[in-house]
């Protein structure tokens, strides 16, 4: 099935997670999923070269786990990847595509000892891999791959279809605390201004305790 456009990318990841259904708990080595696969770059705004494809189901290797993809995101760093103008980033295709997932452990790689089985997890797959010449991704298909340092629990009382549009503009956001200095001094008086954009949909809360001012960044959906 050929992609038409980011709408319609959208609703092929609404139709991958709930083909997933609920979690088995144990790997599926040898078997097949279905992922978004892209053959190459295009035109701005042509999806043409993304399309709904059979895979083999990736096995992780050591310090990896293995994640049943609940729900994923479309970021616009997801189709500027594709695209013949973007060129920060060099691509090496075909590939599965996919920067955000949210899901659960169904299998581990040796010396993964973080997560255990059944664990609801969220990750970024935006690491960049020398060997994979460009970024990780994969994102957008039933099964995904990740390093365990990429990987966090979940939040609780967060479903995992909300929880997998957070990760990366989370990071961002996390990043760009950091850079001005964060967390601050007990005391200090920080105004904290978000523009529209993805990162909009996340936001800053503070708790000030006896020692000093922790800054964390509440992942949330915005209502």
């Amino acid at each position: 099935m050929c992609i038409r456009d980011s709408a319609h990318l959208t609703l092929v990841l609404l139709l991958l997670g709930a083909a997933s259904g609920e979690p088995n708990s144990h790997a599926v080595r040898g078997s097949s999923m279905m992922a978004a696969v892209c053959s190459g770059t295009a035109p701005d705004g042509d999806f043409s070269k993304v399309e709904l494809q059979s895979s083999e189901v990736p096995s992780p290797g050591w310090g990896q786990v293995l994640i049943k993809v609940r729900s994923s995101s479309v970021n616009p760093l997801d189709w500027k990847l594709i695209q013949d103008s973007f060129l920060p980033i060099s691509m090496h295709f075909p590939r599965t595509m996919g920067t955000d997932v949210a899901g659960t452990i169904v299998g581990l790689g040796l010396g993964a000892s973080r997560f255990k089985l059944g664990d609801r997890v969220w990750a970024c797959l935006g690491k960049f891999k020398l060997l994979r010449l460009g970024m990780q991704l994969g994102g957008y298909a039933e099964y995904a791959v990740a390093d365990e340092a990429q990987v966090g629990a979940a939040p609780e009382g967060m479903d995992l279809e909300d929880a997998g549009t957070l990760p990366l503009v989370g990071m961002t956001d996390l990043q760009a605390l950091r850079k001005v200095g964060a967390p601050w001094a007990a005391g200090a008086n920080w105004t904290v201004a978000i523009t529209s954009g993805s990162v909009s949909y996340t936001h800053l809360r503070a708790h000030e305790t006896p020692e000093h001012l922790v800054c964390r960044l509440l992942l949330e959906k915005k209502k």
